[in-house]
């Protein structure tokens, strides 16, 4: 049998992103379930929605994977199915400002510098002031090929478009911005050799 409790439109928007407060959970444990007769009115028709290539896993809805989020993103995932577009665009111009901010620190000028060159000053080997422990060259090109190629593909294009936006490629976006932000967060200061006199 399946038990319901009826619950407000708003409780239930905090359900669906993941954002229940404790007094949520509280009146929910507190209500007295009502049984109804059938499971089945839960069950979504899914034989009848899917293409027979499909599966049940794209019929589900968007959702943040909170566990794999960098914490400075935080603030912006709580409410980003509000306005995924301004999420993303705040997201992109927090990186910049924190790859602005170590350059700076670094006695490097970001002012005026777009973000196509901000990553590769930050980062590329020999003397970006950024760098990852243990990684060849290679690797390093790779991962600012990935800062540039995510500007280059994301942030550049919606900075250019409106309209409707689809809620899977917002959150590929953000997963995209994520993962950018995550790469930063490990770069250590380059280990400066000092010259021999």
């Amino acid at each position: 049998m399946v038990g319901e409790i009826h619950v407000s439109i708003d409780l239930l928007d905090r359900l669906d992103r993941c954002v229940l407060t404790t007094d949520d959970l509280r009146q929910i444990e507190s209500t007295r379930p009502t049984y109804g007769p059938d499971v089945y009115d839960y069950v979504h028709p899914y034989v009848t929605s899917f293409a027979p290539e499909g599966s049940a896993w794209h019929a589900s809805q968007a959702s943040i994977p909170y566990a794999v989020l960098d914490p400075r993103l935080f603030d912006l995932a709580v409410d980003f199915w509000v306005d995924p577009d301004a999420a993303l665009m705040k997201a992109f111009r927090k990186l910049e400002t924190i790859i602005a901010e170590r350059l700076l620190a670094n006695g490097i000028d970001p002012n005026d510098m777009p973000a196509s060159k901000l990553f590769p000053v930050a980062f590329n080997r020999p003397d970006g002031p950024l760098t990852w422990r243990d990684l060849s060259s290679g690797e390093v090109v790779g991962r600012v090929n990935l800062f540039v190629g995510t500007y280059s593909a994301y942030r550049n294009a919606r900075v250019h478009r409106e309209g409707e936006v689809d809620e899977q490629q917002a959150l590929i976006e953000l997963l995209a911005v994520n993962h950018l932000f995550l790469l930063e967060g490990r770069a250590v200061e380059r280990e400066r050799t000092m010259a021999n006199p």
